[in-house]
């Protein structure tokens, strides 16, 4: 507002009496919260994890498969269908 800069506005407050003149304390910027994320733990910075490591794999560390079998149907436009029809045997033998 107003057609200043911050600049512009926080010097013609200093100049008017400062900061610590109480009929400019709105011409003081406000503190900003520091901010919660930034200062954070994150886990992946830890240095005593060796995250390169390979983990053995056992027989029996794994009891149920990771996929599951599902169909679905897709619907193709009439001009793909039918090129799809085509070729099909090809991508199926290869």
């Amino acid at each position: 507002g107003g057609g200043r800069s911050k600049r512009a506005r926080r010097e013609a407050a200093t100049s008017e009496g400062g900061e610590d003149d109480p009929e400019n304390e709105d011409a003081a910027e406000p503190k900003r919260a520091p901010r919660k994320m930034k200062n954070m733990n994150k886990p992946w910075e830890d240095d005593t994890v060796d995250h390169w490591k390979e983990e053995s794999w056992g027989q029996g560390d794994m009891p149920n498969p990771l996929l599951e079998e599902s169909s679905f149907a897709v619907l193709f436009p009439a001009y793909r269908e039918k090129y799809l029809r085509n070729v099909w045997p090809q991508v199926t033998s290869a």
